[in-house]
C-alpha cells in the first residue's frame, strides 16, 4: 500500500471512515440545488443545498454546525444546525438560505463545519477547504431617457408610443411632413 495515493495510480483506498485520518473530516459530493456561478437576480431569495459526506471516524450530531466563515454572507445565517445524526461514510444535505445581492458580480460565501465540541472543519485531504456557495447577479438599470423616443438629430425626434414626429425648431413642435420609412 502506498503512502501517496494519486488518482493515476491503482492505489490502496482505505474505507470512508479513515480516508482522511482524522476524526472529523468531511467530503464533498454535490451541488442539490444552485450549482457554482448560476445566475441568480439581485435581491432573490434563494436556497443553497449542498450534499456532504462524513469521511471522519465520528458520528456528527445535531449539535454539529455548518458555519459562515469568509467571503459574501449573502444574508446566509451566520449557522445551521446539521438536520440529522450522520455516521461515518454517510451524506447528508445540508441547506442554507439566502439573498443575492442587489448589484451586479460574482459572489462567494465559504463555510465550513464545526462540530459539538467547537472543532472547525472542511473538505479535501487536509480536511480544512471550506464548501461555497458561488453566484452571479447583474443589475438591470432604467435608462436615463424616455425608451419612447428616437432622437434624429440635435431637434428631432421619434415617439414611437405616440406615433408622431417631433421638431423642436417649429412653432408647433410636431413635424408634419414626416412620413416614416417603416
Amino acid at each position: 500500500q502506498p503512502q501517496t495515493c494519486y488518482s493515476w495510480q491503482n492505489c490502496y483506498v482505505p474505507p470512508a471512515s479513515t480516508w482522511c485520518g482524522k476524526p472529523n473530516c468531511a467530503t464533498f459530493v454535490a451541488d442539490v440545488t444552485i450549482a457554482d456561478g448560476s445566475y441568480v437576480a439581485p435581491g432573490t431569495v434563494f436556497t443553497k443545498t449542498w450534499r456532504i459526506r462524513n469521511n471522519g471516524s465520528v458520528t456528527w450530531n445535531t449539535n454539529y454546525k455548518l458555519i459562515y466563515v469568509s467571503g459574501t454572507q449573502m444574508n446566509a445565517p451566520s449557522w445551521v444546525a446539521l438536520p440529522h445524526n450522520v455516521a461515518p461514510g454517510q451524506t447528508v444535505d445540508i441547506t442554507v438560505n439566502m439573498t443575492a445581492p442587489a448589484t451586479s458580480g460574482t459572489y462567494r460565501a465559504n463555510f465550513k463545519l464545526q462540530s459539538d465540541s467547537g472543532e472547525i472543519f472542511g473538505v479535501g485531504y487536509n480536511c480544512d477547504v471550506p464548501i461555497w456557495a458561488e453566484i452571479r447577479t447583474y443589475a438591470y438599470s432604467a435608462p436615463s431617457y424616455n425608451p419612447c423616443y428616437w432622437w434624429y438629430g440635435c431637434y428631432n425626434y421619434y415617439d414611437w408610443c405616440g406615433n408622431a414626429c417631433y421638431n423642436w425648431g417649429s412653432s408647433s413642435g410636431l413635424w408634419t411632413d414626416f412620413t416614416p420609412w417603416w
